[in-house]
């Protein structure tokens, strides 16, 4: 009977958590041992997942898993380097934004260490995960929770942090359209518009086709009418605002890492 993998993890906030739920439901390959921080969603994992349990400290997670997964805010994890000793061997799956291998083995002593950037759609077992090196064991961890994305050094992976966000700005678009709809409209139905239309665009680019809002707007119609609003609001300029400002905040967080 093969064995089950343990993994360990350190930090178990909102993006953990769906990568834990992913796991859970994607088979009994793995067991589960987080930190005893963030009590309220370690502890509702624990009590939903026989395979998942809270651990007495970060140390005790390091010593008894076959794999850790680091999740603390990128700003805590010197503090958390002075609290444990990592094993040297042990693999680290950081989820750290902005903080690179180089940096986090000065601070650990580790000597495995991948960048993991997974999404909160990893619950549903559909997160395109981020990955960097691409290799065991951290490729079938990843696969768990959907399609894995290799990248082949680290400042592509940092180029591509840089659109990440764009799974919030989703959320924040889909929570205007559901004011607008109030009760007159499920939101559901125009979430299912945005979803099918991205499926198309995706199925349409890995085509090499070119793709173009032309083939949505006829001329004269609803939607030629809606883009001309969205030209004169600026929406596209709004956009590239959105992007700049998340790669100035990953700059900024790279500059801390240099000072420190």
């Amino acid at each position: 009977m093969k064995k089950r993998v343990t993994i360990g993890v350190i930090g178990t906030g909102h993006l953990a958590g769906a990568v834990i739920e992913g796991m859970m439901a994607a088979g009994d390959e793995f067991s589960v041992i987080m930190s005893p921080r963030s009590r309220e969603r370690s502890t509702d994992l624990d009590a939903r997942y026989p395979r998942c349990r809270r651990g007495r400290s970060n140390q005790e997670v390091l010593e008894v898993c076959d794999v850790a997964i680091l999740a603390v805010p990128p700003g805590n994890y010197r503090e958390l380097a002075k609290e444990v000793n990592w094993p040297r061997s042990l693999p680290m799956l950081s989820f750290l934004v902005g903080v690179d291998t180089a940096s986090l083995r000065e601070a650990f002593k580790c000597q495995r260490i991948f960048r993991v950037l997974p999404f909160p759609s990893a619950s549903l077992g559909e997160s395109p995960t981020m990955l960097f090196p691409d290799e065991e064991p951290a490729r079938t961890i990843c696969k768990t929770i959907g399609e894995v994305i290799p990248v082949k050094s680290e400042e592509e992976f940092e180029k591509y942090t840089g659109v990440t966000p764009l799974a919030g700005f989703t959320y924040y678009l889909m929570e205007s359209i559901q004011r607008w709809c109030g009760e007159d409209i499920p939101v559901e139905y125009p979430a299912k518009i945005i979803r099918s239309t991205l499926s198309l665009f995706l199925e349409q680019v890995e085509q090499g086709k070119k793709v173009s809002t032309d083939q949505f707007a006829t001329p004269g119609g609803l939607t030629e009418h809606a883009f001309r609003v969205l030209d004169r609001a600026g929406f596209a300029d709004i956009t590239g605002k959105y992007l700049d400002a998340v790669k100035e905040r990953l700059d900024s967080i790279g500059t801390e890492r240099d000072d420190k």
